[in-house]
């Protein structure tokens, strides 16, 4: 059986390597949770065999933003729209960039609505719903 390392940066959980991290024949795992902390992301935990054996999740308040694409309809074309808990902005779909620029776009509309500082940490990461997420750092 394997050891296996999962990252969450606000999307779910994702697999990431133990060349990544250099965590080949490391038996401590205090200094894996650290380095991963650091990342900015929201979750870490390691699982043997397919059952979890340790889990920390890191009470670090980031500036989440999901975006998705919506459709055209009968009265109005392909939008994306940008939320975060409590807020969201929707932009008309721009046909000179290219889908993931346009989820970018709206990220950075919502981010200046709400006057938001810091840089994003996490820029376009796919979600499995479609949409994809931007973090910002605080």
């Amino acid at each position: 059986m394997n050891y296996q390392y999962q990252i969450d940066w606000g999307g779910g959980y994702e697999n990431v390597y133990p060349d990544f991290y250099e965590i080949e024949g490391r038996e401590d795992t205090e200094w894996w949770f650290e380095a991963t902390k650091e990342t900015g992301c929201l979750r870490a935990r390691i699982l043997f065999g397919g059952n979890e054996i340790e889990e920390r999740t890191y009470k670090l308040m980031k500036k989440v933003i999901e975006t998705k694409y919506i459709g055209p309809g009968n009265v109005r074309g392909t939008r994306i729209k940008a939320t975060t808990e409590k807020e969201s902005v929707t932009i008309p779909y721009d046909h000179s960039l290219n889908l993931a620029e346009n989820h970018e776009t709206a990220a950075e509309a919502l981010r200046q609505k709400l006057a938001w500082k810091g840089e994003f940490i996490i820029r376009g990461e796919p979600l499995p719903s479609g949409g994809m997420v931007f973090i910002l750092s605080d």
